[in-house]
């Protein structure tokens, strides 16, 4: 059994939880348009709103965490489960 074979189901839950997400986020920051549709203000507080391609990052930066946490946790049932089934 090679290497890739072993460990394919790591492979996806990275590329599910860490890879995808941060392709589809930067891929949004780089296509979305950076100012605001009418004409109001970007950025934080008084009033001001971010523009689409600071909203996609601002949403990563709040999303990250999260699906770290759970792309380790899903990884760790994986191994568990097959230590028990060996």
């Amino acid at each position: 059994m090679t290497w890739l074979q072993r460990n394919r189901s790591y492979l996806i839950v990275a590329a599910v939880f860490w890879i995808l997400p941060t392709v589809l986020a930067g891929i949004a920051h780089l296509t979305l348009p950076r100012t605001n549709r009418d004409g109001r203000c970007t950025g934080i507080g008084f009033g001001c709103t971010l523009a689409p391609a600071d909203m996609a990052l601002f949403l990563w930066y709040l999303a990250a965490p999260i699906l770290f946490v759970a792309g380790i946790v899903v990884m760790l049932i994986i191994g568990f489960v097959r230590h028990r089934r060996t």
